[in-house]
């Protein structure tokens, strides 16, 4: 079974370096390169207009495949690094004291050295959403064939970054909706495969179907009468 690292907080100084990706922002930043399906995916991690993004990798080969910023000016991100060669998926905090220094915590790491289930694995590992509400953050994985693994990490209410995870469900992520997770789901019947959308709870109990023929269900989600399924397809 895969085992999991939380790893002791530490301290780093980083040298102001320039590159072209960071924007002229004190503080920390991650500009966008892309966005897909609830995956925000920075171009760099930047201090004070300067790309640190070698100072936070493990290896040469580690890339950014997600990063999720908390609070108003973008003083704490929670980062997704994957290294393809070591097999090793993590979720970093990257945050700055008041007096300038930058702290870095790895939050979750997987070990490439025990054998991982679909459920287990952290290949392509991406944040998908932080809950401030609930202080979750929600992140997704590779996983099976036609779907990826949704996973959670509940943080204390203290403030702290040392907080559990969870494997919630298989599916893709849509959004957070009052405490409930919205994903979208791959079924079948006689016809082939169809793609549901359902809220889950915290327990990856389903809370209900969703009326995808409304316009504003990935807003604000309305649940089906009970026993009604959609089957877009």
């Amino acid at each position: 079974m895969l085992k999991k690292l939380i790893v002791a907080l530490s301290i780093f100084c980083f040298p102001l370096i320039a590159l072209a990706d960071c924007p002229l922002l004190s503080g920390l930043s991650a500009p966008m390169e892309s966005m897909d399906n609830f995956v925000f995916k920075p171009s760099a991690i930047c201090l004070d207009g300067k790309d640190i993004t070698s100072k936070i990798k493990q290896s040469e080969d580690e890339v950014l495949t997600s990063a999720s910023g908390i609070g108003k000016n973008v003083d704490f991100l929670y980062v997704g690094l994957y290294s393809s060669k070591n097999h090793v998926g993590r979720i970093i905090a990257v945050y700055q004291l008041k007096d300038g220094r930058v702290q870095m915590r790895n939050i979750v790491e997987n070990n490439p050295n025990y054998a991982e289930s679909p459920k287990d694995t952290f290949k392509n590992i991406s944040i998908n959403f932080y809950d401030r509400n609930t202080a979750t953050l929600y992140f997704s994985t590779d996983a099976w064939a036609t779907s990826r693994a949704i996973h959670y990490i509940s943080f204390p209410a203290n403030g702290s970054t040392q907080g559990d995870e969870n494997f919630l469900t298989a599916g893709s992520f849509k959004g957070v909706s009052n405490g409930k997770v919205i994903v979208e789901k791959i079924e079948h019947d006689d016809h082939g495969a169809f793609f549901p959308v359902v809220l889950i709870d915290r327990k990856g109990n389903l809370f209900c179907n969703v009326d995808t023929n409304d316009s504003g269900w990935n807003l604000v989600p309305q649940c089906l009468p009970k026993g009604v399924v959609l089957k877009p397809r």
